[in-house]
């Protein structure tokens, strides 16, 4: 099968559209999936499916196949994007699960159990549109930097040793 240049572009553009819609609706519907949650497990609902057949939130979790850890941090994004700093689920499928979970410690912070803003929700869209194009690594590094403020890179050379059967990693200081 030999493709023409533009067709070959053609189909580059229909993927990278496909991509961000696929995106955009693995956040839409782990966002409402974690309103509706959220309301099960601070409500105990489901104690009062099929006569209280699940006696706690991590069971009903494993009836629908999902994880009690995948729960949870789904649960706190909506919490603390959605419920605290009141931004609107449709404006947040603009960003991926990883680049909300990654930024919500610049964001919130959890003092005595509960979630506290630390930053405007104006700052906090916009933060997210600046870091919409970094890639995970250049994310992190960016909040590093930004908790660290302007300083002057220091670096110590690291190399590793690797178990030729297991991967196992470990540094070597030189």
């Amino acid at each position: 099968m030999k493709n023409s240049l533009i067709e070959i572009n053609k189909m580059d553009r229909d993927l990278r559209k496909l991509s961000k819609s696929l995106n955009e609706t693995k956040v839409l519907v782990g966002l409402e999936m974690a309103n509706r949650l959220k309301e099960f497990k601070d409500h105990k609902l489901y104690k009062k499916i099929d006569d209280g057949i699940y006696d706690n939130f991590g069971s009903y979790l494993e009836s629908l196949g999902a994880s009690i850890y995948s729960v949870r941090d789904v649960i706190s994004i909506y919490e603390t994007y959605v419920c605290i700093a009141e931004i609107d689920i449709k404006s947040l499928t603009e960003y991926s699960i990883t680049q909300l979970r990654t930024l919500k410690p610049t964001f919130f912070n959890k003092e005595d159990g509960e979630y506290v803003q630390l930053k405007t929700k104006n700052q906090i869209i916009k933060m997210l549109g600046e870091t919409d194009i970094l890639t995970q690594k250049d994310l992190r590094q960016k909040i590093r930097e930004e908790e660290i403020g302007n300083h002057e890179h220091e670096f110590e050379k690291v190399s590793f040793k690797i178990c030729k059967q297991c991967r196992l990693k470990e540094k070597l200081y030189v």
